[in-house]
């Protein structure tokens, strides 16, 4: 329930109706007029729950009031409208205890592309007038592929679609479904459920469905990698944007568009209860394969956008050599002492080693036990157990990281699909 004041009272009931296509929940858009002290404005809803029964449950609220099942009007005391959201939040909660409380679509029959005709849709058009109690039949469209998809309109919120099944073509139009566009640009399988019209242009008449709905058949993988964030990756609106690293959350989940949400997959745990209804954009690189399986496990039904930045580039830097290793501790073993937050950057450029190599053998060196660092002076421990270098954690995680870059990175588009698909237990087509 969304009221403001000047808001023009002869779009409210269009704007209800593109909320509920959004959110697919019922909605009421209210003008607040603050000289008559009223709320006036108009309600749509789903088939789940009737508007207008629950409105009438409480109809001492209202001035005025009038509908039906899946629409109403109505004009109330501004100091009701919260009392009114909680009782239809209510009456809502109610229902979802019964039933699922989502907008359905009554599908008249499922038809192919070649069945269309003028012919067909003159004989639907002789059922209008088509209202509520006599909806326009929807028809389904299984397993057609995009051939043509472009967003359109001043903001490019809706899309211009055409799909082919065999030989035939069929034209679609969808009102805002503009975001679609890139996806079905790709190699993927739709099915498709509108109503079918005859579009005229020029004197030539073509059947097309107007969109109601539409459902990939598979995963559909959007290519978006690249070696440098911008604003720009964080536009795509409506989708669920999930990092990796806590570094890249913190500095870049502020730039994501109100519309979309934002996700910090830290575990396996955070990867297992992870439910996605959304499209998806995968910012960064996780730190395995397994973290990154448990994060798609279960979520193959949207879009997924793959950007996968890395700020260390592990793979161009790959493992240091078993010489670098031997070299840093031959240096520690004759200087004591060393300052690392002074000498840090004095020592990286002695050895000739890049810094985060240097970082990482001394993590390694930590881990085995082979230095210490007390007040940021790091010493050779003299009292040290043998031990391979290769078998401490941070030498396996980097050698995960690596490879993880490699495959997600490095790879080609046709790699990454192949990989990301079998990750996601989805079926690959030959």
């Amino acid at each position: 329930m969304l009221a403001k004041e000047n808001w023009h009272p002869g779009v409210l009931g269009i704007v209800a109706s593109k909320i509920v296509h959004e959110t697919g929940k019922p909605t009421i858009i209210l003008n607040i007029d603050s000289e008559t002290g009223e709320a006036k404005g108009s309600g749509r809803s789903i088939k789940a729950f009737n508007l207008f029964k629950h409105c009438n449950d409480v109809r001492g609220l209202f001035r005025h009031f009038g509908g039906h099942h899946m629409a109403a009007g109505m004009t109330l005391p501004i100091e009701n409208i919260s009392v009114l959201h909680e009782a239809l939040n209510e009456a809502a909660k109610a229902i979802q205890e019964t039933t699922d409380f989502y907008e359905e679509i009554e599908i008249e029959e499922e038809c192919a592309i070649a069945d269309i005709s003028l012919e067909a849709i003159k004989e639907i058009d002789s059922l209008k007038p088509f209202g509520t109690e006599n909806p326009r039949p929807a028809f389904l469209f299984s397993n057609v592929h995009p051939v043509e998809s472009r967003a359109i309109g001043v903001d490019h919120a809706h899309l211009k679609l055409k799909v082919s099944q065999e030989d035939s073509l069929l034209d679609i139009i969808a009102f805002n479904y503009g975001g679609k566009a890139e996806a079905l640009k790709s190699d993927s399988s739709v099915s498709v459920v509108g109503t079918l019209e005859i579009n005229e242009w020029n004197g030539n008449k073509k059947p097309q469905l107007q969109l109601m709905d539409l459902d990939f058949q598979e995963a559909v993988i959007l290519d978006k990698r690249t070696s440098e964030l911008k604003k720009s990756d964080f536009s795509i609106k409506h989708a669920t944007y999930v990092f990796f690293n806590k570094k890249n959350y913190a500095k870049y989940s502020k730039y994501v568009t109100k519309e979309s949400q934002v996700i910090l997959i830290g575990n396996i745990k955070d990867a297992e209860d992870l439910k996605l209804n959304t499209s998806s954009v995968l910012v960064d690189c996780p730190d395995s394969l397994e973290l990154l399986k448990y994060t798609l496990e279960g979520n193959k039904e949207y879009e997924l956008y793959c950007i996968f930045y890395a700020n260390e580039n592990n793979y161009l830097l790959g493992m240091p050599s078993r010489e670098q290793f031997t070299k840093l501790y031959k240096f520690l073993a004759k200087h004591k002492s060393i300052d690392l937050k002074e000498k840090g950057a004095l020592l990286s450029k002695y050895l000739n080693f890049d810094k985060s190599i240097l970082k990482f053998i001394i993590r390694v060196f930590l881990e085995a036990g082979f230095v210490t660092i007390e007040d940021g002076l790091l010493n050779i421990n003299a009292e040290v157990k043998k031990m391979d270098v290769a078998d401490t954690q941070v030498y396996k995680q980097r050698k995960e990281k690596i490879k993880v870059e490699e495959l997600l990175i490095y790879s080609s588009f046709n790699e990454l699909t192949k990989l990301l698909k079998s990750l996601n237990q989805i079926p690959i087509e030959q």
